[in-house]
């Protein structure tokens, strides 16, 4: 789950811990994954693991979560971030409060990764998002994603991307910092509605993984050229612009580490 595409959310002081609205925020974003997992459970499923991947990773309210079959993930630096804990076990996954990519008109607080660190993130020289790329590595695990939550531009990417995928637009983007929003327990009510017909539409095969080309070339552009020259530092890196870097990985689970490698360095250089 993320947070820039929960309903109400629409300015930074949203989904920062020091922001003075974020305590309440944070409430709406448990209670729309909340909506997700009592629905998952309803229609039976045996185990359900909610992965919190929105900055610190430790902002989802634990104890206002469904807790039989449930296990939650917090805290940063994890191996596979913000798809820690997948694998080939899982029938499906729902992505919860996504937002768009960076630079899409009219997207709520779009950006790619991090932006303050990164312009765009291409995939095999296709620009791509948060979203595009955590359905690749659920992809790679031959994972389908059932279910986007989120504005009404990443879950309109969702519906183009991956046939009969099931999408709740909780609001609809005017501008970065405004939206006009379903009202939340509306949300979370479409929601549970959502992940009821996501499971069923599993069960019945017609949700296909998302696949991606293998070797996957990635190019990362930069927000400053200092960070290119840093992470052409890196063995196989190749620096091809001023603030733009490629890499050629074996497969979407490298790129998809080094990609994250790179928001660090860009982070840490950018501060």
């Amino acid at each position: 789950m993320d947070m820039e595409g929960i309903a109400g959310v629409v300015a930074k002081d949203h989904v920062s811990s020091t922001g003075r609205d974020y305590e309440k925020m944070r409430k709406y974003m448990t209670c729309e994954v909340s909506a997700a997992v009592r629905a998952a459970l309803e229609e039976e499923a045996e185990y359900v693991l909610v992965n919190d991947s929105h900055g610190s990773m430790i902002n989802l309210l634990l104890d206002e979560l469904p807790y039989e079959n449930v296990e939650i993930i917090t805290g940063g630096l994890k191996p596979l971030l913000m798809m820690e804990g997948l694998d080939s076990s899982f029938s499906a996954a729902f992505f919860i409060g996504y937002h768009a990519k960076k630079h899409t008109a009219g997207a709520v607080l779009d950006h790619t990764i991090s932006g303050r660190a990164i312009n765009y993130v291409k995939i095999n020289g296709v620009e791509v998002s948060e979203f595009y790329l955590n359905a690749a590595v659920a992809g790679h695990y031959g994972v389908p994603v059932a279910l986007v939550t989120g504005d009404d531009k990443i879950t309109s990417e969702a519906e183009k991307t991956i046939k009969n995928i099931e999408v709740v637009p909780v609001k609809y983007g005017i501008s970065r910092y405004a939206a006009r929003h379903i009202h939340p327990k509306k949300a979370q009510l479409l929601i549970a509605e959502a992940a009821k017909r996501a499971l069923s539409k599993v069960k019945r095969g017609e949700i296909e993984p998302l696949k991606v080309k293998e070797p996957v070339s990635l190019e990362v552009f930069f927000t400053d050229s200092s960070i290119a020259e840093v992470a052409s530092l890196v063995p196989g890196v190749k620096r091809v612009s001023g603030s733009v870097v490629r890499y050629e990985a074996q497969d979407v689970i490298e790129a998809y580490k080094l990609l994250f490698i790179f928001a660090l360095l860009g982070f840490a250089i950018s501060k």
